[in-house]
């Protein structure tokens, strides 16, 4: 078990992790207090470490600190980190500057020194602060701030008036958010900055989380409306000041309710006291019901919530509900200023007992879930609809129609007042019944004749354009809902793919397809017998192909123990999809077909794959030894080629099970392995199925040298590069990680006075082509930026002579190994033909090289380049971040990284 505790500020929190096996405990809360515990199971132990290590370095990120083995049981006494005593505070007047300080920052201070009264005194033991500079700061990566350094960062956070002008002050501390924020904190809390402006009131939000209560109380005291008050053009700073409110009511409610706050921060406080649980006064509870009126144009989830572990989350909607009815009581929403803003899970509680006239004021898009929870007879529904405004009364006549028992409780001629767009695929509008159903959809139809004809639209279409496309759209959408029109019209509404506008003779296979993502279960057990015979009979075979797409989208969406017709088989097809929607419907149609049948449209079709490996990606559980050999057939005779690797991510081929081992161990009997194949296969395929692979043929794995070497007989044109790899810890000149030899500490390089990682050293004296660029050295080490946003990064490449590196012995680390290889030229192009792409897979593989050209660099030229030094990934670069992709690249002047 390990454990991290965080203390800063009024935060004192622990966070502990507990590996069993396949399965791990995490245990976080306050400390000395038992905290919370969730269990999460993995399928194997590996796979639960590995998540456990990027739980721990998200932790540490966030400023934990490992203290000690827990012990094994959550209920056990815990090792406590000793909390650090609170430094002594200088007073406001430290923040000053000479002066030549600018006039903005002249006004910042004297903000910072006039400060309004607070009920609850938090800020009383100020008075007796001592005068010292405040203690030093330390950065994440190891920088010290002193006091000058402090003064100089919150005197150019204070002079900051536009956003680049802050971005600006952030990066002279550091590029990272976390060091920023907990910077402002330390400042705040000994009296070097406090916000001046909204700028300063936005950036600091995060901050405030940080610094003690009484702290927060004191700065929120001098803030001013203009600085908080929403403006039309900008997000509402209030939404980040919900969690630091919550703070303070959480752990000093009384400071809150006696705090002299500007109207909208007060608004805020008061939701917040409210959500808390408080009970308000009129006037408060009018001040709370306010801030929710204005936060919910932007949605509710705006307000925050502090979780267990003090991060900011949306506040639930039963905790708004709740808080609601604590200030209006039972009836609280007749009252209400905008209701149709209020979610569905609030306002449908809030409704229950009120009359539908009233759920009428509440009604919009944003909740029409609100109109299921009631039960008024039908004619009701349409009565209420003629009070309304269009949308909501559209909204109130469906409703209507889907609670009906049956077709004569809806109005006659009811319907007729709603456009198809108004019904928008709702399956309940079936309640029409099928004679309606079709006497509406006629007679939408007739007022718009080419509803079903018209194709794409233009850029400008006009208004009866649009009309009759929408009609079109919205009546095809509510056949794939399973509306029960009858076949015929059915047919007429599915119809076939229409021309594309710009170009009539193409159709719009696309478009057609997409419908029938409105097709639900229900409506597709329905629908596949109509749409299998309509395939049949088309004879263009353009819209034949649309049909077929659409047989496959809706067996895709199959529900319930029915059989899917056979007769569907032979309209599915591997080489039908027009794009990714259509090829992944067409994976999960087939992926849907008793296993036996789906093995036999596979066959069938594969052929028309413009890509043979695809049929990789429809191997599923349960397949027969003939499919089992083809795939393993398909894997030995692509394992070279990058096209079939692209299809085969981590545990694709897995479902297969532990009988593909054999056969595939078949496939491969005789070939010579690399060691790139047995990485990357063991990640695609049953542990069980490797373990039979290696036994039997795995161990013939692939001479790296010899097999460049024949591509260069095959190619030619070769050159020299050496691939790098990390060997064991030893007291070699080469070196990954550590300290090098003729390196003290302070030695070592900074960029923006942080230190730089140690990538990498060599010996020259094992490289001699590279050591042909640097004469009279011994040895050249590699130091690299750790971490870096953008896509170039500062490093240093420094050469040591023999003199030098006989002066101080390599601390830490290990052996870096050297493997001299010849590579056809060819590898370092863009795009190398057949079997030099597999060299230079060969070479992308290993932790990184010396020498030759960059492989898959996003920018600049490709090929041999004279000023290239290195290729490497984070194997070579221990403590280095190099994103997602993971690889570096150096050049004699420049040094880019780069994302996938």
């Amino acid at each position: 078990m390990r454990r991290f505790e965080l203390a800063e500020g009024s935060a004192s929190k622990f966070w502990q992790i507990h590996l069993e096996g396949a399965a791990f405990t995490v245990t976080y809360g306050r400390i000395g207090t038992d905290g919370r515990s969730q269990k999460k199971e993995f399928g194997s132990a590996a796979q639960a470490n590995e998540a456990a290590e990027k739980l721990i370095r998200e932790k540490v990120g966030k400023g934990y600190s490992e203290v000690a083995q827990a012990a094994a049981s959550t209920g056990a006494a815990k090792p406590k980190a000793a909390k650090p005593k609170a430094p002594t505070k200088a007073p406001a007047k430290t923040a000053s500057k000479p002066a030549s300080k600018s006039a903005t920052a002249k006004q910042a201070t004297a903000k910072q020194a006039k400060t309004k009264p607070v009920a609850s005194k938090p800020a009383a033991s100020k008075s007796a602060a001592s005068k010292a500079a405040p203690p030093d700061f330390s950065l994440s990566g190891g920088k010290s701030m002193g006091a000058r350094a402090q003064s100089n960062a919150a005197t150019r956070f204070l002079e900051a008036t536009t956003p680049e002008a802050w971005r600006a002050a952030a990066e002279k501390v550091s590029y990272s958010d976390y060091d920023v924020i907990r910077l402002l904190a330390h400042l705040i809390e000994h009296g070097l900055f406090v916000p001046a402006c909204r700028l300063h009131v936005r950036g600091s939000t995060k901050a405030l989380l940080r610094v003690s209560v009484e702290q927060v109380a004191q700065v929120l005291s001098q803030f001013e409306e203009p600085w908080v008050v929403t403006q039309p053009e900008d997000t509402p700073v209030i939404f980040g000041y919900f969690p630091v409110l919550l703070r303070v009511a959480r752990e000093a409610s009384s400071t809150l309710a006696e705090l002299a706050l500007p109207p909208t921060l007060a608004r805020a406080a008061a939701l917040v006291r409210s959500l808390g649980g408080e009970r308000l006064n009129p006037e408060q509870g009018a001040q709370a019901v306010s801030m929710v009126a204005e936060v919910l144009p932007y949605g509710s989830e705006r307000v925050a919530w502090l979780d267990e572990d003090d991060t900011p989350v949306p506040v639930a909607p039963e905790r708004l509900l709740a808080a609601l009815e604590r200030i209006g009581g039972p009836h609280w929403i007749r009252g209400f200023p905008n209701p149709d803003r209020l979610p569905a899970e609030v306002a449908s509680p809030a409704l229950k007992g009120e009359t539908l006239e009233e759920v009428g004021r509440a009604l919009s898009i944003f909740n029409p879930a609100i109109l299921q929870a009631r039960n008024e007879p039908t004619a009701r529904f349409f009565e209420v609809a003629e009070k309304l405004g269009e949308q909501t009364a559209a909204m109130m006549r469906v409703a209507g129609i889907r609670k009906a028992k049956k077709p004569k409780d809806i109005p006659a001629k009811a319907e007729y007042q709603l456009h198809p767009r108004d019904v928008n695929a709702d399956p309940g509008f079936g309640q029409l019944g099928t004679a309606r159903l079709d006497a509406w959809a006629e007679h939408w139809l007739s007022r718009y004749p080419n509803a079903l004809t018209i194709g794409e639209l233009g850029v400008e279409p006009t208004d009866e354009e649009f009309e009759a496309h929408d009609v079109g759209v919205f009546l095809r959408r509510l056949v794939f809902a399973g509306v029960p029109f009858s076949d015929a019209l059915r047919r007429k509404l599915i119809g076939t793919p229409r021309p594309y506008e710009h170009n009539p003779d193409e159709l719009d296979v696309r478009g057609f397809v997409s419908d029938v993502s409105w097709l639900g279960g229900d409506g597709a057990s329905k629908l596949v017998p109509l749409l299998v015979s309509m395939a049949k009979e088309q004879t263009d075979e353009r819209c034949a192909l649309g049909l077929r797409l659409v047989v496959a989208t809706a067996v895709r969406r199959w529900e319930g123990d029915a059989k899917i017709p056979e007769e569907v088989d032979e309209l599915l097809s591997l080489g039908d999809p027009v794009d990714y929607d259509s090829e992944v419907a067409m994976q999960e149609a087939i992926g849907a077909l008793p296993v036996g049948r789906a093995e036999r449209v596979i066959f069938r079709t594969a052929s028309q794959l413009d890509d043979p490996y695809k049929e990789l990606t429809y191997a599923r559980e349960g397949m027969s030894a003939v499919a089992l050999r083809r795939f393993a057939r398909l894997v030995a005779g692509g394992r070279e080629n990058e096209d079939m690797w692209s299809h085969l991510g981590s545990g694709s081929l897995e479902v297969l099970g532990p009988e593909f081992g054999p056969v595939l161990s078949e496939a491969l009997s005789g070939e010579t392995l690399s060691e790139s194949f047995m990485e990357r296969i063991a990640d695609a395929i049953h542990e069980d199925a490797f373990a039979e692979l290696e036994q039997t043929v795995g161990k013939n794995t692939l001479d790296l040298k010899a097999e460049l070497d024949g591509l260069v007989k095959e190619f030619g044109s070769g050159t020299v590069v050496y691939a790098l790899s990390a060997g064991s810890p030893g007291k070699g000149l080469g070196r990954v990680g550590g300290l090098p030899a003729g390196f003290t500490g302070e030695d070592i390089p900074r960029h923006r006075g942080r230190k730089m990682v140690h990538a990498f050293t060599v010996d020259l004296r094992s490289a001699p082509e590279l050591a042909a660029r640097y004469p009279d050295a011994r040895t050249l080490s590699v130091w690299i930026q750790g971490y870096s946003e953008d896509p170039e990064r500062a490093q240093k490449l420094i050469p040591r002579t023999d003199a030098e590196v006989a002066e101080v012995t390599a601390e830490g680390g290990t052996e870096l190994e050297l493997l001299r290889l010849e590579v056809p030229a060819v590898v370092f192009d863009r795009d190398p033909p057949g079997r030099a792409a597999y060299g230079r897979q060969l070479l992308y593989t290993k932790p990184g090289f010396l020498l030759g050209g960059p492989i898959w660099l996003q920018t600049g030229p490709t090929g041999l380049d004279p000023e290239f030094i290195a290729q490497y990934d984070e194997r070579l670069a221990p403590g280095a971040n190099f994103g997602d992709a993971g690889i570096c690249y150096s050049f004699a002047e420049r040094c880019e990284w780069q994302c996938h």
